[in-house]
């Protein structure tokens, strides 16, 4: 680790001459005698392989190694971060453990064809320092990995009052229940399924609080913006564990950015120019009938997702043209 830190370098074939020339210090630091030949690729692939197939031990290793980061450098530890992501690689596969840690799954990439793992990253902010780090399987779930990596940050901090951070995925009621249980603080973004949208709907057409200004304070200039509205509600959730029923209270933090509100607006003006353009410009067709006519019409408004603000009204008209069967000037007589 001090060799990849110090050298910027992840490969293991360079560590056997920094170590012959740190030799000393690193015989003084950690009271071992340490020899060149101790740091081949050949002896460091076996401890990687030793690491990688011990998964209680990485953890320990993770856990003491990140404390003494903690306390070596007096990192603040008020804020973690923890998210997963997916990584996709050609590789063939492995016959005989197709259950191993490269798998098909959900690729975010849009790549299902290839193999992939996935790769969890726990760190501290703002300094944005590692303190847990995991691969996965690539067909596995992402919702079961946050309560372990929180319990792991915790460790690795020696407390748990310190708001863990996570997007949607975190969200989920069984996560957000076992942490709550726990003692422990977390942040998420609730996901737009379930009952989330009919209560924001609820919320927002009958105010339960009078909103409040948002304001933030420029990084580089320090000038403080206004930047939305906002407003807080406490929330009453239930919940089941191993011991049964439970129950603990959220913070539901609802909230307004004017930058994203002026940026919907603007994208709805221009799908609503679109779409009645497009509504003008789609003449019927010969052998079209008024219904297939107004079905299209209407598609075009779904399309641009404006159907419930422009409505198509479809009129039918006969018009008729008097055709004499005679030539010459007609009479009154004329058929």
């Amino acid at each position: 680790m001090m060799y990849v830190i110090h050298s910027m370098n992840h490969r293991l074939s360079g560590m056997e001459a920094w170590v012959a020339q740190h030799q000393y210090l690193l015989a003084r630091l950690t009271g071992w005698t340490l020899t060149p030949k101790d740091a081949t690729d050949d002896r460091l692939g076996l401890l990687i392989e030793a690491f990688g197939t011990d998964l209680d031990r990485l953890i320990q290793y993770q856990m003491e190694h990140g404390a003494s980061l903690v306390q070596a450098y007096a990192l603040p530890t008020a804020v973690g971060r923890f998210d997963l992501t997916s990584v996709n690689v050609y590789h063939a596969v492995n016959e005989s453990a197709p259950e191993g840690v490269l798998a098909f799954g959900h690729s975010k990439d849009r790549r299902p064809d290839l193999l992939q793992f996935k790769q969890s990253l726990g760190t501290l902010d703002p300094c944005g320092v590692p303190l847990v780090t995991m691969t996965l399987k690539g067909n596995s779930a992402d919702d079961p990995h946050y309560f372990p990596a929180w319990q792991q940050m915790a460790a690795t901090l020696g407390h748990r009052d310190f708001i863990f951070v996570g997007d949607c995925k975190m969200a989920a009621l069984e996560t957000r229940a076992n942490i709550a249980q726990a003692g422990g603080i977390y942040l998420c973004p609730l996901p737009m399924t379930g009952h989330v949208p009919d209560q924001l709907d609820e919320w927002i057409n009958q105010l339960p609080v009078e909103p409040e200004d948002l304001y933030l304070t420029g990084k580089k200039d320090g000038e403080i913006r206004k930047i939305g509205q906002g407003f807080e509600v406490e929330k009453v959730m239930t919940g089941v564990d191993e011991q049964g029923a439970i129950e603990w209270t959220e913070r539901w933090m609802v909230v307004r950015s004017d930058r994203h509100a002026k940026k919907q607006q603007t994208g709805f003006l221009k799908r609503l120019e679109k779409a009645e353009k497009a509504v003008k410009a789609a003449l019927p067709k010969a052998t079209e009938s008024r219904a297939d006519w107004e079905r299209r019409l209407n598609k075009i408004l779904e399309e641009q997702g404006v159907n419930e603000f422009l409505t198509v009204h479809v009129q039918e008209t006969t018009r008729t043209k008097k055709h004499y069967l005679r030539p010459g000037r007609p009479t009154a007589q004329t058929p």
